[in-house]
């Protein structure tokens, strides 16, 4: 049966360690993304009413970036935990 997986072997040549650390590396900061959005919405930012004031203590934002950090937290961890990337991750190791 055909398979997906891409395997790295063990030839570690500089590139492919840099590959390696690269694919490791894009997995961990799916699931630091995935945490810190979860982290941000138990903290009071999640709807229908959010605590920004209390997101803002918390994490050190300026009154009236809460949000705006939210938001850009929200876009990006959506963007780096899409199936492409995730296909990145899952298929080559």
């Amino acid at each position: 049966m055909a398979t997906n997986h891409i395997e790295l072997i063990g030839n570690e040549t500089r590139l492919a360690g840099k590959f390696r650390s690269l694919v490791e590396r894009t997995s961990i900061l799916q699931d630091e993304m995935r945490r810190m959005k979860f982290v941000m919405d138990e903290a009071g930012a999640a709807p229908p009413t959010p605590d920004w004031v209390a997101i803002e203590g918390l994490f050190g934002f300026a009154v009236g970036n809460g949000t705006k950090a939210y938001d850009l937290l929200k876009t990006a961890a959506a963007k780096i935990n899409s199936a492409e990337v995730d296909n990145f991750c899952n298929r080559i190791g």
